[in-house]
């Protein structure tokens, strides 16, 4: 009983001087913000821009406390570079130390002409927009000192469309594709300047029916239908989707409905191919081929969104999410 006693009392003292050590120590959280100027796109969260045009980010670090930073470099570092890739282009970081008190803010506006360090203009594509500043927790009086440093990071994604322009298209399909014991229907395809939409209804051969009531009438869905997949415009490249999402069908029709975003399409595109390799757990091919070019027997669209969803899907459906990273 005794040892019992004792070890609840070194228990106590030790949770009493942990929470004296953190509360003294705790460093200051600090917030960094990169925000277009340009209003971004809905679905990709990817502000789109013109050949040539001047893109502009406001960059914003915010001190939440407690207490006050050192920033080692105002402005800070800041590169572009191909997704993916090294940084092509460097904005250098100054040698100003400037000391952030508690809940404020220090802006940096970024400005870039769409050109690399040889004033030469870039191709259009997605292109990463890095920001990297230095500080250290506490007032070091305006002197830089890299003794305690620490490092805070953000990137932003941007697109840049072709020179040619962006193809307008809103088209509607009924091209069936079957592996697997798959079947892939194209419904659509949706085409401005921000970026492409492709749709498909997908049914697969397991199925989920569960009438329980749902708040708001939604109903679960354990029926994974998410794809994987790649497209090339012109027989040229083969291009990973932007984003994917799907709307799971529990009702009787047992019709899944796919969205795939894409990067905006060139005006003069004639073709656009898309291979689908996976669908929830079915490996298989799934080809698609789509002629870009106006043809008087296509059928237009009279209006893309979720208008299509009523006329191809059950009567219970659930919006799935899912982002691809």
């Amino acid at each position: 009983m005794h040892q019992k006693n004792r070890l609840y009392k070194v228990l106590i003292a030790i949770f009493f001087i942990n929470s004296i050590i953190y509360g003294v120590s705790a460093e200051p959280y600090v917030e960094l913000f990169i925000t277009p100027a340009l209003q971004e796109s809905y679905t990709t969260g990817i502000p789109v821009y013109s050949y040539g045009e001047e893109i502009v980010m406001n960059i914003t670090l915010t001190n939440k406390g407690p207490g006050p930073v050192t920033i080692m470099g105002v402005p800070p570092l800041m590169g572009i570079s191909h997704k993916g890739e090294p940084d092509f282009l460097k904005y250098q970081r100054s040698n100003v130390a400037k000391v952030l008190n508690e809940n404020k803010s220090c802006e940096t506006l970024l400005i870039w002409d769409q050109k690399d360090e040889a004033g030469i203009q870039v191709e259009p594509g997605e292109y990463t927009i890095g920001v990297y500043y230095l500080y250290s927790p506490g007032d070091n009086g305006g002197i830089w000192d890299l003794s305690n440093i620490r490092q805070m990071t953000r990137t932003k994604d941007i697109l840049i469309n072709p020179r040619q322009g962006t193809l307008q298209a809103d088209l509607i399909f009924n091209d069936v594709k079957q592996d697997k014991g798959v079947t892939v229907t194209l419904v659509s395809l949706d085409c401005n300047t921000t970026e492409g939409v492709v749709v498909f209804d997908v049914e697969i051969p397991e199925k989920s029916v569960d009438t329980t009531p749902r708040p708001e009438g939604l109903v679960p869905c354990d029926v994974n239908a998410y794809p994987i997949g790649s497209y090339s415009i012109d027989e040229g490249e083969q291009k990973n989707f932007l984003d994917t999402y799907w709307i799971c069908d529990t009702g009787p029709t047992q019709v899944h409905r796919i969205y795939m975003v894409f990067e905006p399409i060139p005006a003069d595109a004639k073709t656009m191919d898309i291979r689908i390799t996976q669908i929830g757990n079915h490996e298989g091919t799934w080809d698609f081929h789509i002629e870009l070019e106006p043809e008087p027997q296509r059928q237009q669209s009279p209006g893309f969104g979720f208008s299509l969803i009523a006329c191809g899907l059950g009567i219970s459906i659930i919006i799935i999410f899912m982002r691809k990273n």
